[in-house]
């Protein structure tokens, strides 16, 4: 009897949650994208309209406001700006991954797998070039009726 080589395989435990949430079937994928759609509107709903009043309030009253909260507040719109942003690239994120699974293409293989080490093995050939002609043979030819050539 002879031994078998260990065959890879392929662990499923190493993909991110992105990746697994993202690999979900269509309706989740609509789901998660409604989600996060909705919560990047409940967290940027108003935000610019506080901040402009949270800078005006620090520009009139000066080192009070900034005592009596102003500070804090505008740290804390700050910070629901990014987690806004976090929530529109999360849902731009899940749109893609639906509109690849409409289309019918394939999911990208995620980082540690094999398809991923082959695909990045493998070379590419860029395509031929195609030889244009020189730009003699593209002038047409002059009539010799009566007139001279261009010097």
């Amino acid at each position: 009897m002879s031994a078998r080589p260990a065959q890879p395989q392929p662990s499923l435990g190493r993909r991110s949650l992105l990746h697994r949430l993202g690999d979900a079937p269509w309706p989740v994928l609509v789901g998660e994208l409604t989600l996060c759609f909705s919560l990047f509107g409940v967290a940027s709903v108003n935000l610019f309209l506080m901040l402009r009043e949270n800078l005006r309030f620090i520009a009139e009253h000066g080192v009070d406001a900034l005592i009596e909260g102003g500070a804090l507040q505008l740290l804390l719109l700050v910070a629901t700006a990014y987690v806004a942003m976090a929530f529109y690239t999360l849902a731009k994120f899940f749109e893609y991954r639906l509109m690849d699974r409409m289309a019918g293409r394939p999911p990208p293989a995620s980082r540690g797998s094999a398809a991923s080490s082959a695909r990045t093995t493998t070379t590419r050939r860029s395509p031929p070039r195609v030889r244009r002609p020189s730009s003699a043979r593209l002038r047409p030819a002059v009539a010799s009726r009566g007139r001279s050539a261009p010097r």
